[in-house]
């Protein structure tokens, strides 16, 4: 009786646990995930290459504080924080480099095309965004994923596919790294929910033996 009792105790467990992720898992991966835009002035060569200037000084600041972010709201909440930091380090790069615009940034939601970037292609729709337009911002732009933080690790050491796999698996299931890696299956379940119900799963096997 009382092994029945504990396995109910389990299964009660397990419901409460899917019907309190049950929001979580019902949003896309586009709700999941913070892309990084930046927008240059012009397409001519100085502009574009001041674009990269400020995209890599606005990395080195915030990179390192969102490799802490444990979700979304998380890396939502560091950015805001860092707004008119990120905004005066992106106006210093642009004085440093003798240009006399100035550039705005705004976290947001913003409709993109579909874009491909590394080892990963995004479809088009909304998606949460840091969005730093420089000057007019008629040229052409430059993006990443911010969270996971993507484009951070892309520019210190490169963006491998193992690695590309491992920080999508932090707020992705394995259904969309599927979709957005391209890829034809996932060798190895990682996400920690499909984890945890694997695991009740097996110790109420274990209890009816």
């Amino acid at each position: 009786m009382k092994k029945y009792l504990s396995i109910l105790i389990l299964l009660v467990l397990v419901v409460s646990f899917m019907y309190a992720n049950k929001n979580t898992n019902s949003l896309t991966y586009k709700d999941k995930l913070i892309r990084f835009h930046v927008i240059a002035n012009s397409d001519s060569k100085g502009d574009q290459n001041v674009k990269l200037k400020v995209r890599d000084a606005v990395l080195k600041e915030l990179g390192p504080k969102l490799q802490s972010a444990k979700n979304k709201d998380e890396a939502i909440r560091i950015i805001n924080d860092n707004i008119d930091k990120i905004e005066e380090i992106s106006n210093k790069v642009l004085k440093d480099n003798k240009y006399k615009y100035t550039a705005k940034a705004s976290l947001g939601t913003y409709t993109f095309p579909i874009k491909s970037y590394g080892n990963i292609t995004l479809s088009e729709g909304e998606y949460t965004a840091l969005r730093i337009v420089l000057g007019e911002g008629g040229g052409k732009n430059w993006w990443c994923v911010m969270f996971p933080p993507l484009c951070f690790i892309d520019i210190t050491r490169g963006l491998t596919t193992e690695e590309t796999e491992k920080e999508l698996y932090k707020v992705l299931d394995g259904d969309e790294v599927v979709e957005v890696m391209n890829v034809s299956e996932v060798k190895e379940v990682k996400h920690e929910n499909v984890v945890f119900r694997f695991k009740i799963v097996e110790i109420i096997q274990q209890m009816l033996k």
